[in-house]
C-alpha cells in the first residue's frame, strides 16, 4: 500500500470511527463529532508533520491534509499552520487550502437550507 494510500485512509478512517463511537455513546448529532474528531486529527497530522519535516523522516502528503480540510477541518488547518508555524511560506499549498475554502463556502451556500436544519 502506498503512503499516500494509507495516510489517507488513516486521515479519514480515525475520525470516522470515533464519531462512530461517540454518537453511539453519548448521542447526538454526528455532523458535530465528526467536524470535532476531523479538527483534532488534522492538528495531530500537522504536527506529525512538522515533526518529520524538522527531522527529514516520512511526510504526510498535502493532499492529504488538503481532503481531510476539505472534509471539514479546515479551521484546524488554518490554526495548525500558525500553531506550528508550518507550511506557511509554501505558495502551492496556499491557494490549494484557499480553494479548498472557497469549494467549502460555496457549498455552504448551496446546501444552506438543508445545513441550517444541522445548527
Amino acid at each position: 500500500m502506498s503512503i499516500k494510500l494509507s495516510s489517507l485512509l488513516v486521515a479519514l478512517g480515525v475520525p470516522a470511527a470515533l464519531t462512530l463511537v461517540a454518537v453511539h455513546y453519548a448521542g447526538g448529532g454526528g455532523i458535530w463529532w465528526w467536524l470535532f474528531y476531523a479538527n483534532l486529527n488534522l492538528l495531530a497530522l500537522l504536527a506529525k508533520d512538522k515533526l518529520a519535516a524538522v527531522k527529514k523522516g516520512r511526510r504526510t502528503p498535502e493532499s492529504t491534509l488538503l481532503l481531510l480540510a476539505l472534509a471539514g477541518a479546515s479551521p484546524a488547518l488554518l490554526g495548525g499552520r500558525f500553531l506550528f508555524r508550518h507550511k506557511t511560506a509554501k505558495q502551492s499549498f496556499i491557494v490549494q487550502m484557499c480553494g479548498v475554502m472557497v469549494v467549502q463556502a460555496g457549498l455552504l451556500w448551496y446546501f444552506w437550507p438543508q445545513v441550517k436544519a444541522f445548527i
